[in-house]
């Protein structure tokens, strides 16, 4: 569970997919598709499992990020969804708990600060 957030949160898809169950990968994929690319994630904290169960689990993370283009730093609590049958745990679905939009993929308002049309200057005096 661990290494798969650690992996997405360094660009690591490949490694992270190891862990998503195969039905839903395609969906994982969709949800991530902006990180590394209009979004950058800073870090990440493991915020507590809700249940635990034989087959499923469920887990909380925490991920701190922003998007390059706008520099507000933003947080989300994404929840998780683990299943086993007995073997290695797969990550079957994500959601966010709370926090910021658009993180997984959701629709987002992005507000962009206007830049200035013609650059400042002090008026320049020559001494003589």
């Amino acid at each position: 569970m661990q290494e798969t957030n650690i992996a997405v949160r360094f660009g690591r898809t490949d490694i992270a997919l190891e862990h998503v169950a195969m039905a839903d990968r395609d969906a994982f994929l969709k949800r991530h598709r902006l990180w590394g690319v209009e979004l950058r994630i800073v870090d990440l904290e493991f915020a507590g499992i809700d249940k635990i169960e034989a087959k499923q689990a469920t887990l909380f993370v925490t991920f701190a990020w922003y998007r390059p283009n706008e520099g507000t730093m933003r947080q989300t609590k994404v929840k998780q969804t683990w299943k086993s049958e007995g073997g290695p745990w797969f990550l079957t679905d994500e959601e966010r708990a709370d926090g910021d939009v658009g993180l997984l993929g959701e629709p987002a308002v992005v507000v962009l600060k206007p830049t200035q049309q013609k650059p400042t200057h002090f008026e320049t005096t020559v001494i003589k």
